[in-house]
């Protein structure tokens, strides 16, 4: 078993721990008396964002491997842990509004969003596949979703919560189909 080979199903469980959670917790987000439309987005989001995050891991099957870089590639898939801790809540009961939830996680998850964007764009320096202070495109996509994290804590009305989960998915889509490094001549 190569090093890549180790590493990526140790992440891949982590991932897949994120991404069960993430599904047990969809069909409680979609009843109808509870049902609040950015929360569902959020979900799908992240949703999004960990199995984009997976798919990235062949990115860096090149690098050669420590034991600092192997702590790094947990980083990633935790705070998308944490990001889905605090966008379904800590109620044991089922909540009796998404939106409550939401809007009472609403700072402490936009602020994991913003660690999470910070680690994304240094990634590419750690991981060795870019070099240092060269900004891709992939980082610049992370710069957005920092900003658009931002406008999440600053900006509490519903209607720039729709705008935000609706940009933070457009860039993350797009996020996806950049390369990861710059070493391409992004």
């Amino acid at each position: 078993m190569s090093q890549f080979e180790y590493v990526s199903i140790a992440v891949s469980m982590v991932y897949a721990l994120v991404i069960s959670r993430l599904l047990g917790s969809a069909f409680a987000a979609f009843r109808a008396p509870a049902r609040y439309s950015v929360h569902v987005a959020w979900l799908f989001t992240l949703f999004l964002l960990c199995a984009f995050s997976w798919w990235r891991l062949w990115d860096i099957r090149e690098i050669d491997w420590s034991g600092p870089l192997f702590v790094f590639a947990f980083v990633s898939p935790a705070i998308l842990s944490l990001q889905v801790s605090a966008l379904i809540g800590d109620d044991i009961e089922k909540p009796h509004s998404y939106r409550d939830v939401f809007f009472r996680n609403r700072v402490p998850f936009f602020a994991i969003t913003c660690i999470f964007c910070v680690v994304g764009f240094l990634a590419p320096w750690i991981y060795g596949i870019a070099s240092w202070f060269s900004v891709g495109p992939y980082q610049r996509v992370t710069l957005v979703g920092l900003a658009i994290s931002a406008a999440g804590i600053a900006l509490p009305a519903h209607r720039a919560q729709v705008a935000i989960v609706t940009c933070a998915l457009i860039g993350l889509v797009a996020g996806f189909l950049l390369p990861f490094s710059n070493a391409g001549g992004g």
